[in-house]
């Protein structure tokens, strides 16, 4: 067994036997256990405190003691012993092992020159990415423009920075602002949600750069027909089947639907993808999104994350163009 298996196994003997029923039992196999994982092994919102407490206790350094110990068990027993007698052994294996600290430190610096040429690299092409799409949305009589705005108007070149240069005939040019669409929506909120699904569209707004979010009242449009598509936030509180079926009662006419089951928990884990709503509801969009009173509303989470982006994708489907 392992150093990690015996603290583990000292903290709850149940959970020691789930991990090594499950294949997990050397210091190597229990750090490769991320939350996910504890997840599955440990699913429960009665298990939270022992899912951290045993995520703690993979994340926590080795004793010093215990990483020596590691090192001495590689070098051999018979080696080490003629080490003790024989001075001269001792001073060549300190020597392979300065030899080798100096070919890590190499290394090390290699790899370190290598990380700031692509860094450095990677940032040109963001840069010269960014002045061809610049340039691109411009229309001239030449095949190139300067970028500053106070250039010359006179043939020839205008100095860019220090060292580029822009060939350019005339600066008589226009940039034609793309044109943004609308998107009207109708908001029904079924339950307790601490600001999360308010959270959640700020989320949206921000990733619709080429479109607007327009959000209808429901005294604005007794006649629903004043938007396109009404999103649904659905706190569950007991069953999921039971909460949608209710929340769906809510909803009036006939307009596309996206569904936003909201759960309540202190962090996310993997949900079913199976249809919660009865027929007869035009649900073209159901997303499982997180949030708890604790966290300030909606968790930040890469499955919140993937949730905003499925609305945003879905709303501009139904965008319209402004003329």
């Amino acid at each position: 067994m392992s150093v990690l298996f015996d603290e583990i196994r000292s903290t709850s003997k149940t959970a020691a036997k789930v991990l090594f029923d499950a294949g997990f039992s050397t210091d190597s196999e229990i750090q490769s256990l991320t939350r996910t994982d504890l997840n599955e092994l440990f699913p429960g919102i009665e298990k939270l405190k022992l899912r951290r407490k045993i995520f703690e206790i993979i994340q926590k350094q080795k004793p010093i003691d215990l990483l020596l110990k590691d090192m001495n068990e590689y070098i051999p027993k018979e080696c080490s012993h003629s080490a003790q007698m024989n001075d001269e052994v001792l001073a060549t294996h300190l020597q392979i092992l300065k030899d080798i600290s100096t070919q890590v430190k190499n290394v090390q610096t290699s790899l370190d020159a290598h990380i700031s040429l692509l860094e450095n690299l990677n940032k040109n092409l963001s840069d010269l990415k960014a002045n061809r799409d610049f340039l691109s949305g411009t229309g001239t009589s030449a095949t190139s423009v300067p970028i500053e705005a106070h250039c010359s108007q006179n043939s020839g070149y205008q100095q860019q920075g220090k060292r580029s240069w822009f060939p350019f005939s005339t600066l008589s040019y226009s940039v034609t602002p793309q044109k943004k669409g609308t998107v009207t929506y109708k908001m029904l909120v079924t339950g307790v949600t601490f600001n999360a699904h308010l959270q959640l569209l700020e989320k949206v707004k921000a990733m619709s750069h080429d479109c607007d979010l327009v959000r209808v009242n429901r005294e604005d449009s007794p006649s629903n027909q004043n938007y396109l598509i009404i999103i649904v936030f659905c706190p569950i509180i007991s069953r999921v089947g039971t909460d949608v079926q209710a929340a769906m009662h809510d909803v009036e006419g006939d307009k596309p639907i996206i569904l936003v089951l909201m759960h309540h928990v202190h962090e996310a884990r993997n949900t079913s993808t199976m249809k919660t709503w009865g027929d007869g509801y035009n649900v073209v969009l159901q997303v499982d999104v997180f949030f708890h009173g604790t966290a300030s509303g909606l968790l930040d989470c890469q499955q919140n994350n993937k949730a905003a982006t499925g609305i945003k994708n879905k709303l501009l489907e139904y965008k319209i163009m402004k003329s």
